[in-house]
């Protein structure tokens, strides 16, 4: 355990822990004692409130976040080891490669060096930040013993996709995120790369039950939330059956996520294995409303897991003859090229335009640059606050693309020569609650060859039979319980916004338990618009035990 560490700060400069208690304020609740995770915290059972030893105490900080009455304060530097990075390799030559660009750890000395920094918190808020609430602490102990295949088999209790989330998670949003050295200010466990270490190094493989094929479940859609409802389907022995309308199945880990990013044999995987375990996999085969209706009479329950499908239009105006490309589709048929071995050769040396600046644009425009084009990423929105993750951007710009933050394109009009003529303003941002403002006369106009829609994607309800159909919102309402507020995570004081975000992630993840109508189960993107590759497997996992407790106390009844 971290506690049996040196508490010797590698940081000679470091400043020594001083911890101060304020009796008049101090309850003696003992919510900071029953959670420090080095007991460094006692009761003075007289006077009734708590003590700080320093000479114990490692600066997380948890006592003084989660303390509802502020009667703590935490002086110092943190005495954590130091983090143990990864590499990233910036492919040379860069066209037409393929080359995974975010590597793991090469050996287990070094994924136990970067485990020993885990402090095994007593309420481990990095289990709350992690949607699919992953046994974090308890995986990272097997890694400290050496015992990956008990590592992978803690992991494969709460996920069926270790190897991809620990490559293409924001981990930073989740479960690093809420880890605690981040929430004190300092650098987080590595719980991305060490999940990606044993899923890459352990020869584990989970059981799954006899064959009882009951109940017999229809999953529409073969996404991370399909893999989740399949697999924990699979695992209680229900009999399970794929549609999927392309001719590959993975939805977005196949199509929409870069090679260098997520190899494609890691993303073919998880229906390698669905599949050996017994899962029928229709491809090829579209489900209308229609054809849901019939799959309700067919099997005893329907889950809905198809992905956001419809692209949003850029709001800049344009005339018809001003041709748009889906990110979608551009990233699909530049990563076939790429893959095959040659750059697309529509792209090469053409200068392209991309609206939009998250991990999606990022993506087009890496992609872009390995088929020998010349990206231009657009952002609305301050640098600060856009939704990129820090990495992905910082590897896009290694790599040489150009990204504008503040700057909106107003306009988009067809030239004599064919190109498109692009009118870009700048924009101003200076608080994340209000959204940016044109700045007046800052317009300039650039051409480009080609023109990307990086803005998401919305959720099409024609499948349902509602055409209106809306996504439910994904922010919480009203106070979290009391076992979130006593974390800390979601305290006003946390160094971030992780814990609002977690405690948001909590919505889909409750709803998706329960039916959207008799006999079906709406999960992932469906249910919560465009959502992350753990969050949609997360309800995925949860939608099937509904249904599997469902129908088995429904046979009992009868």
């Amino acid at each position: 355990m971290f506690a049996t560490q040196s508490s010797t700060n590698p940081n000679a400069d470091a400043k020594a822990i001083s911890a101060t208690v304020f009796f008049d304020r101090c309850a003696g609740c003992q919510d900071c004692l029953v959670r420090c995770p080095v007991n460094a915290i006692d009761l003075d059972e007289i006077d009734w409130v708590v003590t700080i030893d320093e000479a114990l105490c490692v600066g997380c900080r948890q006592c003084e976040r989660l303390c509802p009455f502020s009667a703590i304060k935490i002086e110092g530097d943190s005495l954590v080891p130091e983090h143990v990075p990864t590499a990233h390799v910036s492919p040379t030559p860069i066209f037409t490669s393929t080359l995974e660009t975010r590597l793991g750890y090469d050996s287990l000395e070094a994924a136990q060096k970067e485990a020993q920094r885990c402090l095994e918190c007593p309420d481990p808020t990095c289990v709350r930040g992690c949607p699919a609430h992953n046994d974090i602490p308890g995986f990272i102990d097997a890694i400290r013993r050496g015992e990956l295949d008990e590592a992978k088999a803690t992991l494969a209790k709460t996920s069926f996709l270790s190897d991809v989330c620990s490559r293409v998670c924001n981990q930073g949003a989740q479960c690093e995120g809420a880890c605690s050295w981040a929430l004190a200010g300092v650098e987080p466990v590595g719980i991305g790369a060490l999940e990606r270490f044993v899923a890459d190094n352990s020869n584990w493989y989970p059981q799954y039950a006899d064959a009882e094929k009951s109940p017999r479940v229809a999953v529409i859609g073969s996404g991370p939330a399909a893999i989740g409802a399949t697999g924990q389907l699979l695992r209680d022995g229900a009999q399970v059956e794929v549609f999927e309308r392309a001719d590959i199945a993975g939805g977005l880990l196949r199509y929409g996520i870069p090679a260098f990013s997520l190899p494609d044999e890691v993303a073919r995987r998880p229906w390698t294995d669905l599949c050996e375990q017994g899962a029928t996999l229709h491809l090829n085969h579209e489900i209308d409303h229609h054809a849901l209706e019939e799959l309700k009479t067919q099997f005893d329950a329907v889950i809905v897991a198809h992905g956001a499908t419809t692209a949003i239009a850029p709001p800049a105006k344009h005339a018809d003859d001003v041709r748009i490309e889906n990110a979608e589709e551009v990233l699909e048929t530049l990563g076939i090229s790429v893959e095959s071995g040659y750059a697309h050769p529509g792209w090469i040396d053409q200068d392209v335009l991309i609206i939009g600046g998250g991990n999606t644009a990022m993506d087009v425009a890496r992609m872009a640059i390995r088929n020998g084009a010349r990206p231009m990423v657009i952002e609305w929105l301050n640098r600060m606050y856009s939704p990129v993750r820090s990495d992905e951007l910082s590897e896009a710009e290694l790599e040489g693309v150009n990204v504008h933050f503040e700057h909106t394109v107003l306009s988009l009009e067809k030239m004599p020569s064919g190109k498109i003529r692009a009118n870009i303003a700048k924009t101003s941002q200076p608080r994340k609650d209000k959204l940016p403002k044109v700045v007046k006369d800052s317009t300039i106009s650039q051409d480009f060859d080609i023109v990307v829609a990086a803005l998401g994607f919305r959720v099409d309800g024609n499948l349902l039979g509602n055409s209106n159909y809306r996504p439910i919102p994904k922010g919480y309402v009203g106070l979290p319980d009391r076992t979130w507020i006593a974390s800390g995570l979601t305290s006003p004081t946390a160094a971030n916004r992780v814990g609002e975000l977690a405690l948001s992630r909590e919505v889909g993840l409750s709803r998706s338990e329960f039916p959207y109508e008799d006999n079906v189960w709406v999960v992932g993107d469906a249910l919560i618009g465009p959502s992350t590759v753990v969050e949609a497997m997360a309800q995925g996992m949860r939608a099937a035990e509904a249904i599997v407790s469902y129908h088995r106390s429904k046979v009992l009844t009868q």
